[in-house]
C-alpha cells in the first residue's frame, strides 16, 4: 500500500471487512488501510482530529475544478 489511490498489496496479517451504509470505522494512527471490491462508488466523511486546517481552506483539486458562472 502506498498512499492515496495506491495499488500496493496487503501484508500477511491483513484482513478485510464488509462496510455498509451507516457503518462507522475507526482506523488507528499508523494502520494501513484501503478499499477493495467497490462495485459502484463510495461516499464517506473522513474526520482527522490530528490535523487542523486554516479557516477557509479548500482542497486544491476541488477548487481547481469548480464550475464557473454561466457554464
Amino acid at each position: 500500500m502506498n498512499g492515496p489511490s495506491g495499488n500496493g498489496t496487503a501484508g500477511a496479517n491483513a484482513y478485510s471487512r464488509r462496510v455498509q451504509t451507516g457503518d462507522i470505522i475507526i482506523i488507528p494512527t499508523g494502520v494501513g488501510h484501503g478499499w477493495s471490491q467497490i462495485t459502484d462508488h463510495v461516499t464517506y466523511l473522513s474526520v482527522r482530529p490530528d490535523r487542523v486546517l486554516p479557516a477557509g481552506y479548500g482542497y486544491p483539486l476541488l477548487l481547481k475544478n469548480q464550475p464557473t458562472a454561466g457554464k
